[in-house]
């Protein structure tokens, strides 16, 4: 069996090869080490020993790699590893093929970078702080374009820790990186532990850390509210400015409806309002003493905000709002002791600037 040492091409390895000796480079792909190849036939040959090639954006590694170079196949066995750009996949099998550029792992595992990490945290924590990976795995992991991957009896998160804070399992996820990961009959895991079953979810993972949708509904239980279910709706009006519009709904004591709105203008010039109205019937709960109270028919609302803009180079407005109509539904919807608690209804604004030596 003759063994050559050769230079292979990863963008051009549909390349016949020839009878004799051969040495092959195109563009930028480079032999990054040394290996042996084994012809077993006219069109069928096998590289051998820590196979490496590199070809710009892409690099490929493993322990063995079949050519197939009349039907452009690639098959790698043993510590495949692929990686595009910031994306990298490790495997046990890979079968490619190197004129569309598409494959199946077997047994993948996969991260990919969605965002720069060395951007300053304070440029967007007020409109998001996902994540900078996202992390993906499966039995099978089928590479169908690009940025494009469908991955089989496996799941995702963007928890890169050892034990995730979360994770999602499906049967089937289209991942298309950069943009959204779509699941069908999937299972969300919190601490490994099954939460939420969704037979069909559609999450984004765009680089913006937003995109417009509806969010994950909340479900929680009282005393006072009996079984609660919240939905938001989220608006990702532009780069500079969203908006979330939210439904509660208690069974005991009625239903609220409010929204809030957010906007960043230039540094220095930001603001939010929440504004929230509260629609309560007459209902009856029993308290810890065993007392029945009633709680009376009534319409609240609660507004809450806080503005500071600049007008022109050397002025600038501020304004907040933290009011409340009824003292007693605050008393009671509220979890924390400082909203509880707190008696002060407030409304303020002002404007403050240099002219010359006065201010």
């Amino acid at each position: 069996m003759q063994r050559l040492l050769v230079f292979v091409s990863w963008c051009a390895l549909g390349l016949a090869f020839g009878a004799g000796p051969a040495w092959a480079q195109v563009g930028d792909c480079q032999r990054t080490t040394q290996w042996t190849i084994d012809r077993l036939g006219k069109d069928h040959v096998k590289l051998i020993g820590q196979v490496e090639i590199d070809c710009g954006d892409q690099s490929f590694a493993a322990d063995e790699v079949e050519l197939f170079t009349d039907t452009h196949t690639l098959i790698a066995t043993g510590n495949v590893v692929f990686t595009s750009g910031s994306n990298r996949i490790a495997a046990d099998r890979l079968d490619y093929n190197t004129e569309t550029r598409t494959g199946v792992f077997h047994n993948a595992t996969g991260t990919a970078v969605l965002k720069d990490k060395t951007e300053k945290p304070k440029e967007r924590s007020m409109f998001g702080t996902s994540e900078p990976d996202v992390y993906f795995y499966g039995k099978t992991l089928e590479k169908i374009g690009r940025e494009k991957y469908k991955i089989t009896s496996g799941g995702f998160t963007t928890c890169v820790q050892p034990t995730p804070r979360w994770h999602l399992t499906s049967g089937t996820v289209l991942l298309n990186l950069e943009r959204y990961a779509l699941l069908t009959n999937s299972l969300f895991r919190v601490k490994g532990v099954p939460v939420l079953y969704l037979p069909i979810f559609y999450y984004p993972i765009n680089k913006e850390d937003r995109a417009t949708g509806f969010l994950i509904p909340t479900y929680g239980t009282s005393t006072v509210r009996g079984q609660t279910i919240s939905n938001a709706f989220f608006w990702a009006i532009s780069r500079s400015q969203d908006a979330t519009v939210l439904h509660d709904w208690y069974s005991q004591t009625g239903q609220g409806m409010g929204g809030e709105y957010r906007y960043l203008a230039s540094p220095g010039s930001e603001g939010q309002i929440r504004f929230y109205n509260l629609r309560e019937h007459e209902a009856e709960y029993t308290d810890d003493s065993g007392a029945i109270v009633t709680t009376p028919e009534r319409r609240s609302y609660e507004v809450r905000g806080a503005m500071s803009q600049r007008i022109g180079k050397k002025f600038r407005a501020r304004g907040r709002a933290d009011y409340f109509s009824d003292i007693t539904v605050q008393q009671t919807y509220n979890q924390n002791i400082y909203d509880s608690s707190r008696r002060s209804r407030i409304y303020s604004g002002s404007v403050t600037g240099t002219v010359g030596t006065w201010n």
